[in-house]
């Protein structure tokens, strides 16, 4: 398979293959499991997984085909890195559509399952119209995990919805078409 993953740093890394090899926890993988019916790690799971888990954390891009599993490799990588006592955003994965910001949430919430974690996104129902045509702002954001297209999160950003001083981990999914310019 063309899998590409590159680290920051060169640390040697061990594929996992089965997600019991990794630092997860049993909720985590009671999800996996059950919710979304894996039975062990893709080519890119295994091959990311064990340098996203595993501290020192380091920054990485990772290419690889549609259906490959990349979703599963980030999600999880959020998830992992959330303390479920701290009620802030700790994970912040901006996306370059709104399809895609559903998509990543629904993933998330069937992975996240049986943790306590939290998540919203910028997609969330009511919210497009609020923005713009009332004057109600939306509540500051305690949800672990925050999921959104990069206009809608700099707004909250700027407006103090979104504090992301206890963000550990930023994912840009789909970052080569975030970065075109045509």
């Amino acid at each position: 398979g063309d899998v590409r993953a590159v680290p920051a740093g060169e640390t040697p890394y061990t594929s996992a293959s089965a997600f019991e090899d990794l630092p997860l926890s049993p909720a985590l993988l009671q999800g996996l499991y059950t919710e979304m019916k894996f039975e062990k790690p893709s080519r890119i799971q295994a091959v990311t997984l064990p340098m996203i888990l595993t501290p020192p954390y380091r920054s990485m891009i990772a290419q690889a085909h549609s259906g490959s599993g990349k979703t599963t490799c980030f999600v999880l990588s959020m998830l992992s890195r959330v303390d479920p006592a701290l009620q802030a955003p700790q994970a912040l994965c901006v996306c370059p559509t709104r399809e895609l910001v559903v998509q990543n949430l629904q993933v998330l919430e069937r992975m996240a399952k049986y943790t306590t974690i939290t998540a919203t996104s910028t997609a969330d129902a009511g919210d497009a119209a609020n923005d713009r045509t009332t004057s109600t702002a939306r509540p500051r954001i305690v949800d672990h995990v925050v999921i959104g297209t990069h206009g809608r999160l700099k707004s909250w950003m700027a407006r103090r919805t979104l504090d992301v001083r206890a963000v550990k981990i930023l994912v840009f999914d789909e970052a080569d078409e975030m970065l075109k310019t045509d």
